[in-house]
């Protein structure tokens, strides 16, 4: 993963994690990155896929918790 598309879901992570997901609004998010709302499309094909994307990264996080 490259940094960008990197920053994009720890920028998606925090905020679901403060905001739930009414937080998670592609110019809200692009705002925090610091890039344009087309940045974000040029990582992720699509808004979902940014979502699903998001999840796995959950994922792995709750696995490596549990794992502690």
């Amino acid at each position: 993963m490259n940094d960008l598309k990197k920053e994009w879901i720890l920028q998606g992570y925090e905020t679901f994690t403060h905001e739930g997901p009414q937080g998670l609004k592609v110019e809200s998010l692009a705002r925090r990155v610091g890039k344009s709302k087309s940045s974000l499309y040029s990582h992720f094909a699509d808004f979902g896929i940014f979502l699903g994307e998001l999840l796995d990264y959950h994922i792995h996080k709750s696995k490596v918790i549990a794992e502690k």
